[in-house]
């Protein structure tokens, strides 16, 4: 756009009033004032690099000058055309975008945090955060997936669907991608659930036995809501190995899921559900988060939510989805709540996919801080990792990059600092006890009718985030097997 129309572009922070301090957000409107300066001071040079000094001097400077009237002369524009200039292919790592990942919306351009360390080992893991299908109930399938799960040497998964469904509405030209996208609502999909299950019972026993199937297509303010859990599981019984990812409070999807009535954990429509889980004997995965979006004052208005779910089933396995944090929502003492709340009940276990690690658990050198890494070793036997990519696992074209394997490698570092058997735990085993242990998995070729294996009836569809469009696996892959699921 700027080779287009070089004489036509300027550049702005956006931050309201507050100048100090640093987020180490990678998202631009949580960024602090100097960060935002130092991407835009990165995005010139970038310009500079693949367009000439006159063009990249005109959008830093140049161009506000002559608009709001500070005296710039025009022989400082003359070198400037507004034909096409030519474009210097970026590096292949500048191409990468972070719109398959929960935690993202479309590709931004963002300050670059320090290199992770780089772990001397490799890790075999469980990935107990795994969304097969993204926010549009699109999904790149089950046979990708499970190659992205091989690359990042992850040997099972925890096979989430999207419980809700992102509406385009007629105003937009573009397709949503992710609920952030544009304010039009979200709603309820109570077929994720379904597709969900056929996804897993086309699979052979051998890809069966890996991914680990939940269900949470359902509305959680819902009084109703215990009949779609009931008649779900009683239709595969040996399939589901719990609920989740159960939307309760959740940044910006909160109001434009349900925006007459909030989800929350101790809501009376979730009571029966969780009563069902301990019957059962099934775990629930569920996204709240501690506090309100954009406050920092060390007081968690939402923990008593799950304090009381957690008093009123003490044989409930709570996952509490990002030890509760989401977008905007961490406190500086995020870590006292989760050793307050781990330490006051043994039903919980923690989720610390997604924006908790970045934002919450990792300091400024993009190394995990030393007490989070003391609270986790103290209670491995209760955590657990996950990507938390949605639907999408390989970049497009050509499906170059595995898109979730950093989501599992970054966790890498955590494990080479905790104890052996406490990195053993969080890695792998707490995962397989909690959802793989002792499930007789129904094989392909199963008594029950219902068991047995399924033709594959959806299409896969690979995500090209430069176009903003599906493109057919037949297309986009040279796999066979990527042609449905």
């Amino acid at each position: 756009l700027v080779a287009r129309f070089p004489k036509r572009f300027m550049m702005g922070s956006m931050v309201y009033g507050k100048f100090e301090g640093d987020s180490h957000s990678k998202k631009w409107q949580e960024m602090s004032y100097t960060e935002q300066i130092f991407t835009l001071s990165s995005f010139a040079t970038d310009l500079e690099m693949r367009l000439g000094k006159p063009v990249a001097d005109a959008a830093r400077f140049w161009n506000a000058m002559r608009f709001f009237g500070l005296g710039a002369q025009s022989e400082n524009l003359e070198a400037v055309s507004e034909k096409p200039a030519p474009v210097v292919p970026a590096a292949e790592e500048m191409k990468s975008t972070e719109s398959a990942s929960y935690g993202s919306g479309a590709p931004v351009a963002a300050k670059q945090a320090p290199a992770a360390p780089i772990s001397p080992k490799t890790w075999r893991t469980v990935d107990c955060h795994f969304h097969l299908f993204d926010f549009s109930q699109k999904s790149c399938g089950t046979a990708a997936s499970l190659r992205a799960l091989d690359d990042a040497l992850c040997d099972k998964a925890v096979l989430l669907g999207i419980p809700c469904c992102k509406k385009w509405n007629r105003n937009q030209k573009e397709r949503p991608l992710f609920y952030t996208d544009d304010n039009g609502p979200c709603y309820v999909y109570a077929y994720a659930d379904q597709m969900l299950a056929d996804a897993w019972l086309a699979l052979p026993y051998e890809g069966r036995r890996r991914l680990a199937p939940m269900l949470a297509g359902f509305d959680p303010t819902d009084l109703n809501a215990i009949n779609h859990v009931k008649r779900m599981y009683e239709k595969y019984p040996r399939l589901w190995r719990g609920l989740g990812e159960v939307m309760c409070r959740h940044d910006d999807l909160t109001s434009t899921l349900l925006n007459k009535e909030v989800p929350r954990p101790n809501h009376p429509a979730m009571l029966p559900i969780y009563e069902f889980c301990c019957e059962k004997g099934l775990p629930v995965i569920v996204h709240s988060n501690a506090d309100r979006v954009g406050t920092d004052h060390d007081v968690f208005a939402y923990e008593h939510e799950v304090a009381e779910v957690l008093e009123k089933f003490p044989s409930l396995v709570f996952v509490w989805c990002h030890a509760g944090v989401s977008r905007r929502t961490s406190q500086s003492n995020q870590h006292e709540l989760f050793d307050r709340m781990m330490t006051k009940y043994s039903n919980l276990q923690v989720d610390i996919s997604w924006v908790v690690w970045e934002e919450v658990m990792l300091d400024k050198d993009s190394v995990v801080k030393d007490v989070w890494v003391s609270l986790i070793e103290k209670f491995s036997d209760r955590v657990t990792i996950g990507s938390d990519n949605t639907g999408q696992f390989w970049s497009m074209p050509g499906l170059a990059k595995n898109t979730m394997k950093s989501q599992i490698v970054k966790y890498w570092q955590l494990f080479d600092r905790l104890s052996p058997e406490a990195a053993r735990r969080v890695a792998y085993m707490n995962g397989e006890d909690a959802y793989f242990k002792n499930w007789d998995v129904p094989r392909e070729d199963d008594a029950d009718a219902r068991y047995q294996q399924l033709p594959q009836c959806y299409p896969c569809e690979f995500l090209d985030t430069t176009g903003r469009e599906y493109i057919p696996g037949t297309q986009a892959s040279s796999f066979p097997e990527d042609a449905y699921f």
